[in-house]
């Protein structure tokens, strides 16, 4: 093995950012946080600490972290998984994604695939033991706003280990 000197691992960390870290509200209940901006302490459980390196969290202005309960996502969120939520980006772009939904006339959330047709959203499970997708109209179930169905992109995920 090579031994490195001091100024060479200074210069291997500063290029690695290794302690680069945000904290992100981990939030107990979504349907009572306001729809963008600072979440309430009342309404947190704690914080998460990733790496604000991560593709996934870089540039990312509005997240939040909630904790999977069911296994309507299983095999890609199993029960357990912690799932940073983007607040700010409400907008599919293709369809499959995972976003943090809400079902029509409801407060009930959670995470599913999304595709957009027309003025209908569709929202789909990966289990294939769950329900099966669900077409819902933009116009009658969320006055017309995409906003009112998609609260967020789901952005990364952290798995328990079993």
């Amino acid at each position: 093995y090579r031994r490195y000197d001091e100024k060479e691992k200074r210069e291997y960390l500063d290029t690695v950012n290794i302690f680069h870290k945000i904290s992100i509200p981990v939030v107990d209940d979504v349907r009572f946080l306001p729809a963008f901006g600072p979440v309430p302490e009342s309404n947190t459980q704690g914080c998460a600490i990733v790496n604000a390196d991560f593709e996934s969290v870089r540039n990312r202005t509005d997240l939040v972290a909630i904790h999977i309960e069911d296994d309507a996502m299983s095999p890609t969120i199993v029960p357990g998984s912690m799932v940073l939520i983007d607040r700010a980006d409400r907008t599919p772009v293709k369809d499959g994604e995972l976003w943090l939904c809400r079902a029509p006339n409801s407060d009930a959330t959670a995470i599913r695939r999304v595709a957009l047709e027309g003025d209908n959203v569709i929202f789909w499970n990966d289990n294939p033991n769950s329900m099966p997708p669900r077409t819902y109209s933009l116009k009658d179930g969320y006055d017309g706003v995409l906003g009112n169905a998609i609260l967020g992109r789901a952005t990364w995920q952290r798995s328990r280990l079993y």
